[in-house]
């Protein structure tokens, strides 16, 4: 199931899907116009790439294709 940018809310919770990261579940925390900020939520692998910081910024497109929608707004 593929979701478009209008079904991307601040709020929801994505799960990872692709590989390196499978498992880690990101919280959209805001928009950036054209990408979202997530960060991670409950845990998961930490010393992922770009978890450092505690923040991904991914556009509707990545989302769609690394990650699944766990828990609605």
């Amino acid at each position: 199931v593929r979701v478009s940018v209008d079904d991307i809310r601040i709020g929801q919770v994505w799960e990872q899907v692709s590989k390196h990261e499978r498992g880690m579940q990101l919280e959209v925390v805001r928009s950036t116009g054209h990408r979202w900020v997530l960060r991670p939520v409950g845990g998961g692998p930490s010393r992922k790439r770009g978890l450092r910081e505690g923040i991904w910024t991914l556009s509707a497109e990545q989302i769609n294709a690394t990650c699944r929608l766990l828990r609605d707004a």
